[in-house]
């Protein structure tokens, strides 16, 4: 996906519609699904090393067909929108986490 504050926008907005009640706003798998209790068990981080150095594609496809507890998003997030949450993550996220 091309950088450009129109998809990193964009981006933005996906994940706050699909990711951030997990995921948190920071990346940090501090969701309020977690925090409040409604899942037992912590989310993923996607903040860590490990996900920093995970490819893109690897995370097009977990959100596209889910992985372990996480379900399917394929169905509710168009691919384009998929390549520009991933660009919002690593360029907002990640990086203010390094």
């Amino acid at each position: 996906m091309e950088y450009s504050e129109k998809n990193l926008e964009r981006g933005e907005q996906v994940y706050g519609v699909f990711c951030a009640s997990c995921h948190g706003e920071k990346g940090d798998g501090k969701g309020h699904l977690f925090t409040s209790g409604v899942y037992k068990y912590p989310v993923r981080t996607l903040v860590s090393e490990e996900m920093n150095q995970r490819p893109d594609g690897e995370i097009y496809h977990t959100i596209t067909l889910g992985f372990g507890v996480m379900g399917a998003h394929g169905f509710m997030i168009s691919p384009g929108d998929r390549w520009k949450t991933i660009l919002y993550i690593r360029k907002n996220l990640q990086t203010q986490n390094k």
